[in-house]
């Protein structure tokens, strides 16, 4: 009986160190062992104080638990591995396989960082162009509102006030534009005596100017990272100003003078998306003096609007 007995037992331990010679023949073939580290994979999931070791000459990661469950995952699997203070060792681990050339998961993963850098680049510009104005747009469209305020004799006695404005854009080169402006401004009302004799009657005359201005003007990109943020630009031209009386007075009537002036302009657009942008500009009017001691003036405005891209 106990004969047989320690048979069966001589058996079981012949068995036992069948299983532990292939275990450490497989054992050897692993390598160095790195404990207590977090493996990342290439989905996110994150296998948190784990052991890892390289098998099958170096072609698949061991990660072995706690509580001896494993898991088993190939190079082209895993994304990243830290040790127990955080610092990334994927590179350490990937050098250390055996059976594969030393630097080959090095440019492996530098590749893959090239590809991943690419990918990026392509998504952080498919917003807004990279560092330059060239192709942002061909034609924009805007609208805004203004104050501007008057000096010389040709507005002398006139009010400062509001005004608005409609503009087109017509790019003519990567940089260079053509621009239209349509512009009227309010300077008030005034009261005029007019004499019929024998009596004199007074009369409320209302005052605006509105213009025609055609600009040439030139964008310059100011970017962030390799975005285009913003759109600074200068424009210069000239400006068909029509001066407008209108009363309601006797049934209603009105007149107009029209002169010429010189016009130039600065302001940047600041994009709130690939086709929409706030306007802010600062613009000057300068209207020279004629014959006949006719006087010049000077209009100083500033603006905000939006425009739309195209």
């Amino acid at each position: 009986m106990f004969g047989y007995l320690r048979f069966r037992i001589c058996i079981l331990f012949c068995l036992m160190s069948i299983l532990a010679t292939a275990s450490w023949a497989e054992v050897g073939d692993i390598g160095q062992a790195w404990h207590s580290v977090t493996v990342t994979d290439v989905n996110g999931w994150q296998l948190e104080d784990v052991t890892i070791t390289w098998i099958n000459d170096g072609t698949v990661l061991q990660i072995r638990r706690s509580d001896g469950a494993t898991k088993s995952l190939t190079p082209d699997e895993i994304q990243q591995i830290h040790n127990a203070d955080g610092v990334d060792i994927t590179a350490e681990v990937g050098l250390r396989r055996t059976g594969v050339p030393q630097n080959s998961f090095e440019r492996a993963a530098n590749e893959e960082l090239v590809s991943d850098l690419a990918v990026l680049k392509t998504a952080d510009t498919s917003e807004l162009p990279a560092d330059t104005s060239a192709g942002l747009y061909s034609v924009a469209f805007d609208a805004g509102l203004g104050f501007a305020t008057s000096t010389g004799t040709w507005f002398a006695g006139l009010d400062d006030g509001m005004n608005y404005q409609f503009g087109v854009r017509a790019m003519v080169t990567d940089v260079d534009y053509l621009r239209f402006v349509l512009r009227n401004q309010d300077f008030g009302s005034q009261e005029i005596e007019i004499y019929i004799d024998p009596e004199v009657f007074v009369v409320g005359v209302d005052l605006s100017l509105r213009e025609y201005q055609l600009l040439l003007g030139r964008n310059a990109s100011l970017t962030q990272g390799t975005q285009v943020k913003s759109l600074g630009y200068l424009e210069y031209g000239i400006s068909v100003m029509e001066h407008i009386f209108e009363t309601s007075d006797f049934g209603g009537d009105s007149d107009t003078i029209t002169k010429t002036g010189l016009v130039l302009q600065g302001g940047v657009l600041v994009l709130l998306d690939r086709h929409l942008a706030f306007d802010f500009s600062a613009n000057v009017t300068w209207k020279a003096g004629g014959s006949n001691d006719e006087g010049s003036g000077m209009l100083m405005g500033a603006h905000l609007g939006l425009a739309y891209l195209f």
